[in-house]
């Protein structure tokens, strides 16, 4: 039995579905927070995702709390009080969060 034709409509959607099907496993494999993730969980997700190097360092970062599009971290341990603790927040755990959470403006240390 012969296979009906496939329009070209039908084909572009098909390869559509394939794209967004890679994209979604790939993401996926990313550890990248899935669509309707609450901003908290994805806060969480980013701050995860940094302390591994923090930690080979000596130190540490807690979650505090999130109001509107500001996020307060403690830093704990070597990083707390260096000399270089601005840079580490703004430019790698700031940086981090964004990514994550693109709505935050700021991440302040408490």
């Amino acid at each position: 039995m012969a296979r009906p034709a496939v329009t070209v409509e039908g084909q572009q959607r098909q390869r559509e579905n394939r794209l967004e099907k890679r994209r979604r496993v790939s993401d996926q494999a990313k550890g990248w927070p899935a669509p309707g993730t609450g901003l908290e969980e994805r806060v969480l997700l980013a701050l995860e995702e940094v302390r591994p190097a923090l930690l080979r360092d000596g130190g540490d970062v807690d979650f505090v709390s999130v109001e509107k599009d500001v996020v307060r971290v403690r830093l704990r341990g070597t990083c707390h009080g260096c000399p270089m603790e601005p840079k580490t927040l703004v430019d790698f755990v700031e940086e981090r969060i964004k990514l994550y959470a693109p709505e935050i403006r700021r991440v302040e240390a408490v």
